[in-house]
């Protein structure tokens, strides 16, 4: 058992400094957290932007294979097609 009011006001004092600890650390790790947040959000916003860009170049890669194919097929039928190359 502790003996006079020292050890008690010592032992409390302790408790408020750890107390005020853990509220540093959960203040900390709330900013953590929003940060983590804001860019995560970034992060999806680049990846929306990316995926735009990526479906229009798979849009005009698409439409440049069939206008070559287009152009090919037409020379392939002018010179009597593809059995006359071989």
């Amino acid at each position: 058992m502790p003996e006079g009011n020292g050890d008690y006001l010592s032992r409390f004092e302790r408790m408020e400094r750890t107390l005020d600890r853990i509220i540093e650390i959960q203040e900390v790790q709330a900013r953590h957290l929003a940060t983590l947040a804001e860019i995560q959000l970034r992060q999806a916003d680049r990846m929306i932007v990316h995926d735009d860009k990526l479906d229009r170049v798979e849009t005009l890669l698409a439409e440049m294979t069939e206008k070559v194919n287009f152009l090919v097929d037409r020379e392939m039928r002018r010179e009597g097609g593809p059995e006359t190359h071989a």
